[in-house]
């Protein structure tokens, strides 16, 4: 009896081991083959989770899609915030063994870069990052491109001339797609405004709530975009009739009533190309802007709720800027004081893109 007793606690005891494990978010997987060999392994750090149907599912995955074409092994850590358990998990990824280690957030930058120079023998994919070395890769994509495609739809699409837009913070890269999309409301419906409100958050669904329900009562607006990682404003919309353009994914099977379409990523190639250059030694440590031309942004396809001829148009702009034929930012670019920002016959540099837009485009009323 005794005996039984002692294999019922270590059963317990195994148990719970392994359940600690699984809810740290973390795949445990075997580090060798069959045969002993050690195979190639990748660690994979989310800020969010990997079913969020948003940002971190979005690399999540094409990561997996990759995985069933290209043999390694991955470790996954989700929900990790941006402090020093970040840097631990990313210690724990390199004594797991991982030859790669890939980074959602820019916030994990400041830590990702020291460990790239203690450990040469790793190298970092780091999405949203600035800087490179020699093992250290940052890549973002030229979402602005998307935004410019949705606002042309958003433009048609409206009928009282007023378009809400929810988005976290006045940052270079957030105001760049509201300039972005309010360039394609105004290129197709010059009377059209688009209504900011900054909630402060990415992620707070009670800030996106605020936001979006004091855009609806203040405005007659019948198109929402949606520029967060919460879904919250799409809910509400949806909920009081107004057309909905969303973010990161496509979830028209979420809100199939007002649902248009969404500003996409697809990061297949680039992290099939990235992780097969990890694994057979053709890594190179820089910084990657890449666009709708190359797969990396996209819109969703465009629901039934928009018209054919609507859908035409949309559609032509988007072979444009696959073919490098338009470029959004293209010059003479004025802003909403009358300014000019782009000179005429001139092209936004990358510099300017990512570093100095602080300037909003007429049509863009910021709401307080």
């Amino acid at each position: 009896m005794k005996r039984n007793t002692t294999i019922i606690v270590f059963l317990l005891f195994f148990i719970l081991i392994i359940g600690m494990f699984y809810f740290s978010g973390v795949e445990l997987k075997p580090v060798a083959d069959d045969e002993g060999n050690k195979r190639f392994r990748v660690g994979l750090i989310l800020h969010g989770a990997h079913d969020d149907r948003g940002w971190s599912e979005s690399h999540y995955d094409s990561i997996i899609k990759v995985s069933a074409e290209e043999d390694f092994l991955l470790e996954l850590y989700e929900n990790v915030p941006v402090n020093r358990y970040c840097k631990d998990k990313m210690l724990s990824l390199i004594n797991d063994g991982c030859d790669l280690i890939i980074l959602d957030y820019d916030g994990y930058e400041q830590y990702a870069r020291d460990l790239a120079i203690d450990h040469p023998e790793v190298e970092f994919l780091n999405a949203n990052g600035t800087g490179y070395r020699l093992n250290y890769c940052s890549f973002m994509g030229r979402m602005y491109q998307a935004r410019y495609l949705l606002g042309i739809l958003a433009g048609l699409q409206t009928e009282t001339n007023e378009i809400i837009y929810t988005a976290p913070f006045a940052s270079n890269r957030v105001i760049r797609g509201i300039d972005a999309f309010t360039i394609g409301v105004r290129k197709v419906n010059p009377d059209a405004t688009v209504y900011v409100r900054y909630t402060g958050s990415w992620d707070d669904d009670n800030k996106a709530s605020e936001a979006t329900k004091k855009l609806i009562d203040d405005h007659n607006a019948d198109v929402l975009v949606c520029h967060l990682n919460s879904k919250k404003p799409l809910e509400i919309a949806n909920w009081r009739g107004i057309w909905t353009i969303g973010y990161h994914m496509n979830n028209e099977y979420l809100y199939r009533d007002t649902y248009l379409s969404a500003a996409v990523w697809d990061w297949d190639n680039f992290y099939k190309e990235h992780i097969e250059d990890s694994k057979y030694n053709r890594f190179t440590g820089e910084y990657h802007f890449t666009g709708i031309d190359q797969g990396a942004v996209d819109i969703s396809p465009l629901t039934h709720h928009v018209k054919p001829e609507i859908k035409d148009i949309v559609l032509a702009e988007r072979e444009k800027l696959i073919n490098r034929e338009y470029d959004v930012f293209y010059g003479p670019v004025y802003d909403r004081d009358g300014n000019l920002v782009i000179p005429a016959s001139e092209s936004a540099t990358d510099n300017i893109l990512q570093k100095t837009i602080d300037w909003y485009v007429p049509g863009v009323v910021i709401d307080e």
